[in-house]
């Protein structure tokens, strides 16, 4: 969410806002449900479910196997493979290896913990859904092998270098 707000303010001040009111403006908007609403309208407009706003949930399909990838050992996450963990959802299916490939929507992973976050050994670190059990099991290796659990990572913000025009 830091992530998102922090982009979204600075696109708004690309254009001459203040980036402190750009913030602001991109918080309530998101708060107040505005920005699912405008979401929802370029859904129907691409032919979509009108009302995705309301019931976004009943509109995507479930997974035939849904279970969660718990944490080895104790410690925090520490960090996360983002490409990797991008690579595990083509695998199983959310994506495209090449442009005609369908994608699969019931497929993917929720509930993902972030680094930082402290887990116990037996902890979930995300929830995957998958359409057989062969696919969870390649799936939850992914998982493991793209989070690294340890030491509490030092802060690091999260814009690290501008490129102003």
């Amino acid at each position: 969410m830091d992530l998102t707000l922090s982009l979204a303010a600075r696109v708004l001040a690309l254009t001459g806002e203040d980036e402190a009111a750009a913030r602001s403006k991109v918080n309530k908007v998101i708060a107040s449900g505005a920005a699912m609403e405008r979401f929802a309208q370029m859904v129907a407009a691409l032919g979509g479910p009108p009302d995705m706003a309301e019931d976004w949930r009943t509109h995507l399909p479930a997974a035939k196997i849904v279970g969660d990838v718990t944490a080895p050992t104790a410690g925090h996450i520490a960090a996360i493979d983002g490409e990797a963990l991008g690579l595990a959802v083509v695998a199983l299916g959310g994506g495209r290896r090449v442009e005609t490939d369908q994608i699969n929507p019931s497929v993917g992973f929720s509930d993902m913990k972030g680094v930082g976050d402290r887990l116990d050994a037996g902890d979930p670190i995300c929830t995957i859904h998958a359409a057989d059990e062969d696919a969870a099991q390649a799936a939850a290796l992914a998982v493991r092998a793209a989070v690294t659990i340890g030491d509490a990572p030092k802060e690091t913000p999260l814009v690290i270098e501008r490129f102003d025009p």
